[in-house]
């Protein structure tokens, strides 16, 4: 494992995992990545590499990333095309396939978060699509996706909210506070 610079790089999951700040994967200059650096101190912003082989089914970027149960979850991602598929890992080094049921095969991931004890998918463009799931395995349709069709948003968890904004196709921000496994999510334009 190296220390230092993080290579330059767009398309990366980023997210605040273990007391560290943790970049994966993206599109560097050789091409799409399949690493995963890792920042413990801000003040020194010094990167250690945690793996160079993070998926077994090869780089990727435009990856999303959550944190659910404990565990780093990635979605998704181009390789050149999008895959579906879903990575875990308890420790950002190690990380493994998912064998799920549910999620739709040919769909890009267009976000990936965890809420009210669920980890939610949602799918990038014309098909999109919301689902749920308890342990990331099992995934069930949520009965009311976003009432949008966008490629290329942006999307954050934010206390109990859920936003989106921007898009191909819309400039505007969704938000959801009612979201359970039953229901409306209640997206609205703000």
């Amino acid at each position: 494992h190296g220390s230092g610079s993080l290579p330059g790089r767009s398309g990366q999951g980023v997210i605040a995992f273990l007391g560290s700040l943790w970049v994966i994967a993206g599109y560097g200059d050789s091409g799409p990545l399949n690493d995963v650096y890792r920042m413990d101190n801000p003040a020194d912003a010094s990167w250690r590499l945690a793996t160079s082989a993070a998926f077994a089914t090869g780089a990727r970027y435009d990856i999303k990333v959550a944190l659910h149960r404990g565990q780093l979850w990635a979605a998704g991602g181009d390789q050149p095309r999008f895959s579906p598929e879903l990575y875990r890992s308890s420790d950002g080094a190690q990380w493994s396939l998912v064998p799920v049921t549910g999620l739709p095969v040919f769909a890009k991931t267009g976000a990936v978060f965890s809420m009210g004890g669920l980890l939610w998918h949602l799918t990038d463009g014309s098909s999109q699509k919301c689902n749920v799931s308890v342990d990331g395995v099992q995934w069930n349709a949520f009965p009311s996706a976003v009432p949008m069709v966008l490629s290329f948003f942006m999307s954050a968890k934010l206390g109990a909210n859920f936003l989106t904004t921007g898009g191909e196709r819309n400039d505007g921000l969704y938000v959801s506070t009612e979201l359970s496994l039953v229901g409306n999510p209640g997206f609205r334009c703000l």
